[in-house]
């Protein structure tokens, strides 16, 4: 797998990088999804003003071990959104079921991290099924 590096390695390449909160300065969000590669907790710095925007409901972040990568532990990850009022869940697609955890969670990568519950399980009851497999769930 390729990573973005310093130019001392033969394949780095140099790309320009925009903070979340320069991105989404002009518009309000309800939820984030970040999969980064190992570069969540750099996302989430780069976000304190839109993880401190009350608009901002729910954040699904891959916490997997590639931020190992970059010295940087899982629960640092979590951490940062647990401190800004972010509580962790899991969820079951097929009884559209979330579930509190005490952190991340460890059964898989995804992780939905929510500040307001209520917003979140009505935008579930509010939500079409999907059908997958001849199944509606």
């Amino acid at each position: 797998m390729n990573r973005i590096v310093d130019s001392k390695y033969k394949n780095s390449v140099q790309i320009p990088v925009k903070t979340v909160d320069i991105l989404c300065d002009k518009i309000d969000v309800s939820l984030m999804k970040i999969d980064v590669e190992g570069y969540e907790k750099f996302v989430l710095e780069g976000s304190k003003t839109s993880l401190q925007n009350k608009n901002l409901k729910a954040v699904i972040i891959e916490i997997n071990f590639s931020n190992k990568f970059y010295g940087i532990e899982n629960e640092e990850v979590s951490e940062i959104l647990i401190k800004n009022n972010f509580k962790p869940y899991k969820y079951n697609p097929l009884n559209r079921q979330l579930t509190e955890l005490k952190s991340y969670n460890k059964e898989q990568f995804n992780t939905i991290f929510i500040r307001d519950l209520n917003f979140v399980e009505n935008r579930l009851i509010e939500s079409n099924k999907i059908k997958i497999w001849n199944k509606r769930i």
